[in-house]
């Protein structure tokens, strides 16, 4: 996991480049190169917020992830279970 940053070098989020090994990277339908930014309109910028948040929204029936592909943001539903 590493950090991605804009030509500023601000971060724009995490991302990984064999993010398909991630079960829940998978689940969600991440491809390599996809820039992982929020949850739930939280930023992530480091790989401890990621657990963070998942922790803490852990029994909510669902999350937001916000994504950058191909340099579009997306925003994918997950149902938590």
């Amino acid at each position: 996991v590493k950090m991605n940053k804009d030509s500023r070098g601000r971060v724009n989020g995490i991302t990984a480049d064999n993010i398909n090994d991630y079960s829940l990277a998978k689940k969600l339908g991440l491809k390599n190169g996809d820039v992982l930014q929020t949850v739930n309109n939280e930023k992530i910028d480091s790989k401890q917020k990621v657990y963070q948040i998942m922790q803490k929204h852990a029994t909510s029936g669902s999350v937001r992830i916000g994504i950058l592909r191909d340099g579009k943001s997306k925003v994918i539903t997950y149902n938590v279970q």
